[in-house]
């Protein structure tokens, strides 16, 4: 028995690596054959096209006549912690 362990343990990489190797070959055209051939949604347009249409349908979604005043100063934070706010304000640089 110990032979056939030092032989296993000696030539294992040998013996393995074809099996493993036909084993995935076999798997993958078995694959290739059944799979079918999916449409990926985000290659159908490229990236500019989609920002302009994001940034198109966002300046068509507000109300160009909606203006805030310049009193208000809503771009401009009271304090630095305050540079990280929650998603109340959606269109705000800080």
């Amino acid at each position: 028995m110990w032979p056939v362990m030092v032989f296993a343990r000696t030539y294992a990489t040998y013996i393995m690596f074809p099996v493993a190797f036909t084993i995935g070959l076999i798997g993958y055209n078995i694959e290739k054959k059944f799979r079918k051939p999916q449409s990926f949604d985000y290659l159908e347009t490229s990236v500019v096209e989609r920002r302009q249409r994001r940034l198109l349908e966002e300046t068509l979604s507000t109300d160009p006549t909606n203006i805030a005043s310049l009193q208000t100063k809503e771009d401009v934070p009271k304090s630095s912690l305050d540079r990280n706010p929650t998603s109340t304000r959606k269109n705000s640089y800080w």
